[in-house]
């Protein structure tokens, strides 16, 4: 098994990027403008790329205001399904760290590789959305 890991410092409150991570507004904000959500343990979240022909869907498994939330992929892309996506948050000053994981990749393809990237790409558009109101999600990102 192999772990996608990222490092992120955020200049905003720890209460403010955790509710980016999991109000509906938040995540369209920042990840996907096609997000249905709930910030309730056990809720399922659907994300929709490319105008709804991928959907990603998972399961809150972890709710712990402001410090932690994750998700457990339960469909979409194969390679996905069964990831524990995990957002670990600090406070650091007038700063909250982001510690993000996504864990249990079965190999490290060229998808992962991707993945990787994009997901590098997107906590910098999480950074930008929590500190100046403006990210760039999908489908306003970049492609690789």
């Amino acid at each position: 098994m192999v772990d996608i890991l990222h490092k992120i410092r955020i200049h905003a409150p720890q209460e403010k990027v955790f509710e980016s991570l999991t109000s509906q507004a938040g995540l369209a904000g920042w990840w996907t403008q096609d997000v249905k959500a709930q910030a309730r343990l056990d809720a399922e979240i659907h994300f929709g790329f490319d105008a709804g022909k991928t959907v990603m869907r998972f399961r809150i498994s972890e709710l712990s205001p402001p410090d932690r939330v994750s998700w457990r992929c339960l469909d979409g892309d194969s390679q996905w399904k069964g990831t524990l996506i995990v957002f670990q948050l600090s406070q650091d000053g007038g700063s909250t760290v982001v510690h993000f994981a996504q864990q249990d990749w079965a190999q490290a393809t060229s998808m992962f590789m991707h993945c990787n990237t994009k997901w590098a790409y997107f906590l910098l558009s999480l950074k930008s959305y929590c500190e100046n109101g403006v990210g760039t999600p999908h489908p306003d990102d970049l492609k690789l």
